[in-house]
């Protein structure tokens, strides 16, 4: 298939299905911008192996794809909820830990924070610590709302990790005393 060729069958492929596929990504997601990113992820994956001249990109096909990634994405959602309900309760019980664990635990975030890459700090400095909304951080980086989310849900990963090696150590110490 030529590159002209191989062009032309790709934006045939596009037109006819965007709509469609949209559509039935939001009417899973229920959210415009995530049904974009999910359709554009889909046609982007597709393109990098058009190359190969195989006809599996048929429209059921797509479906299938964009119906799977909305899949992922609402269970991705469903696990920031409950992470993010877990540091709030997490905080609000802070109030109740001696001065010593809170000094603790705020050094073992700030060490987490230090260790993870500059972008993904940085968007947790503007959600949680400047009150930025997902969309706003995303206009200011220049990526989509879900970009900003997956370095929500990796900052998230590498405290809820941490502090899970941090309880393990302690169970481990106590049993030794």
């Amino acid at each position: 298939m030529g590159v002209c060729d191989r062009e032309r069958a790709f934006e045939k492929l596009f037109k006819e299905n965007y709509s469609p596929l949209y559509y039935n990504a939001l009417y899973i997601v229920h959210d415009s911008e995530v049904a974009r990113d999910v359709v554009n992820d889909v046609f982007t994956r597709a393109w990098e192996d058009f190359s190969y001249s195989h006809n599996r990109y048929g429209a059921s096909y797509l479906r299938q794809c964009v119906y799977n990634r909305c899949l992922d994405y609402l269970k991705h959602s469903k696990v920031e909820s409950a992470y993010v309900k877990f540091f709030l309760d997490m905080s609000r019980h802070s109030i109740e830990w001696d001065s010593d664990k809170q000094e603790e635990y705020l050094e073992l975030i700030d060490r987490v924070m230090e260790r993870m890459p500059a972008r993904t700090r940085f968007v947790i400095d503007q959600c949680f610590y400047e009150g930025h909304t997902y969309k706003e951080v995303a206009s200011i980086l220049g990526i989509s709302v879900s970009g900003v989310k997956q370095h929500v849900m990796k900052a998230l990963r590498l405290l809820r990790e941490s502090f899970s090696l941090e309880y393990a150590e302690r169970r481990i110490t106590k049993r030794r005393l």
